[in-house]
């Protein structure tokens, strides 16, 4: 899908966040009518802290919201997992290679179709 300007790419963003005009104005502090006047190209752009405050809101790249730069999201890690993961990269690559073994075991065991 070609979202060319940054009109569509924020109507997708909303879409997409299940979020509509005031839910997106009272997050980021602006007025409906202001995001409006975005929607409808009224108004070319927002304030850069507006930017950042939808993007994060949205859950959407700041870059792909402005310019169209894929990927249109970045996945998060949640804390604890990032924790084990710097742990993991800390590892000898045998040891490494033991704690993938078990782990993929251990998912083959739980969740037999999510395996790898």
């Amino acid at each position: 899908m070609s979202l060319l300007s940054f009109a569509d790419r924020l109507g997708f963003a909303m879409k997409a966040a299940g979020v509509n005009q005031p839910m997106l104005a009272k997050a980021i502090g602006v007025s409906k009518s202001a995001i409006n006047q975005i929607l409808h190209g009224a108004t070319k752009g927002m304030k850069p802290e507006h930017l950042v405050r939808t993007s994060r809101f949205l859950h959407v790249r700041t870059e792909w919201l402005v310019m169209g730069e894929e990927p249109m999201r970045l996945e998060v890690i949640p804390e604890n997992d990032r924790a084990l993961l710097e742990q993991y990269q800390t590892l000898p690559i045998h040891q490494r290679e033991t704690v993938a073994h078990v782990v993929r075991d251990l998912a083959s065991t739980h969740y037999p179709s999510k395996a790898t």
